[in-house]
């Protein structure tokens, strides 16, 4: 429930001291779209941190 809430209305739940800056998704996917974002996301391994990946990116 918090992935789609978080891709549909991203507003809706922001952690404090944060702004609310991603947009929302709501209408722009299908269902079958917003399902597989949400499987894709849990895929992803949970010990890596934003800053980890966005290093690893910039290094390729």
């Amino acid at each position: 429930h918090y992935l789609r809430e978080s891709i549909l209305s991203p507003g809706t739940k922001v952690v404090a001291g944060y702004q609310p800056v991603m947009p929302s998704f709501q209408g722009q996917l299908p269902e079958e779209g917003v399902l597989a974002l949400i499987d894709y996301i849990k895929s992803l391994p949970a010990d890596r941190t934003a800053s980890t990946q966005l290093s690893e990116g910039a290094a390729r």
